[in-house]
């Protein structure tokens, strides 16, 4: 099995596609939970990537979904990241 049917086997169902298809389109995802309909990204350019959320969730069809800039302090060291939540069922 190579690293990419190691990486898309561990992701639920539910979000797999959404997920690859982000990281296709150089998002790079961190975290996802089909249940909630959370996927977790690293953030580097905000506005690049916003658009490319934009334009890889319109593919796909999804309409209506929330996205959260998120920046994290820890001891002084910056980590940005952006939260997306999409309705699925």
């Amino acid at each position: 099995m190579n690293t990419r049917e190691t990486f898309e086997s561990v992701l639920e169902p539910g979000i797999r596609d959404l997920v690859v298809a982000l990281r296709a389109a150089g998002i790079n995802t961190t975290c996802s939970c089909a249940h909630s309909g959370v996927i977790e990204c690293e953030s580097r350019d905000p506005t690049t990537e916003l658009c490319i959320i934009y334009n890889t969730l319109w593919e796909a069809l999804i309409g209506t979904y929330t996205v959260t800039l998120t920046r994290e302090v820890r001891d002084g060291n910056i980590t940005d990241g952006i939260v997306i939540t999409v309705p699925l069922g």
